[in-house]
């Protein structure tokens, strides 16, 4: 599972750093559009398909095949568009991702991740954090989709791959990193694991728990 961690914390740095020497070359937007289409199509499908089988599993596709049949749409009709459609639905999809699981009857996104971290034990001033910190990472990324639409609206379309692309995925690395140094420093008198083990942990668990949606 660390290798898996380490393989998905290298993937995650290097598609802005790629993202942006093809906004730099004379890679066509269209093309930049597929390749963030492609992004758009991976986090749908794996957020709504956990761990299930049969009906259930069939009940979650049919929103994925419905998104990702809209996308191929606009894809071929107008390809231009698709770097405008896609970095706003990731950004979007994140949002409700955490804020569904604020929701009554719901474990926040990040205690869940805190509590499988531990074992099963949360001591209740980290449950208290970590559920604030959903509620962070919702707003963080709603924040994120209303900026690329205004960008969409107002900028140049250089202006916009470079932040869809490039900058807002610094935003997140460096959102994740920051949190991560002022917890250790806030509950220092508590255990964390290592940045390692909380990729392998949310890679393990899945984004959202199966029994809950």
């Amino acid at each position: 599972m660390e290798i898996k961690a380490a393989l998905t914390l290298c993937l995650a740095v290097l598609f802005p750093i790629l993202s942006y020497a093809a906004i730099r070359s004379d890679v066509p937007p269209a093309w930049l559009g597929l390749v963030d289409f492609l992004l758009f199509s991976v986090i749908l499908t794996a957020t709504r398909l956990p761990a299930c089988s049969g009906s259930r599993k069939a009940g979650r596709f049919w929103p994925v095949a419905a998104a990702i049949s809209l996308c191929l749409t606009v894809f071929y009709l107008r390809p231009d568009m698709m770097i405008y459609f896609s970095p706003i639905g990731i950004g979007l999809i994140l949002s409700c991702i955490f804020l569904m699981t604020l929701t009554p009857g719901q474990e926040p996104l990040i205690t869940r991740f805190a509590r499988l971290e531990r074992r099963g034990v949360l001591p209740e001033e980290l449950r208290i954090y970590t559920r604030k910190l959903t509620w962070g990472w919702a707003v963080f990324f709603c924040l994120l989709a209303l900026e690329t639409a205004l960008l969409a609206l107002f900028a140049p379309v250089e202006t916009f791959l470079l932040f869809s692309n490039t900058l807002n995925y610094a935003l997140v690395g460096a959102f994740f990193v920051i949190e991560y140094i002022y917890r250790r420093i806030r509950y220092r008198h508590h255990s964390h694991p290592s940045i390692l083990q909380l990729i392998a942990t949310v890679a393990r668990s899945g984004v959202i728990p199966p029994s809950k949606i």
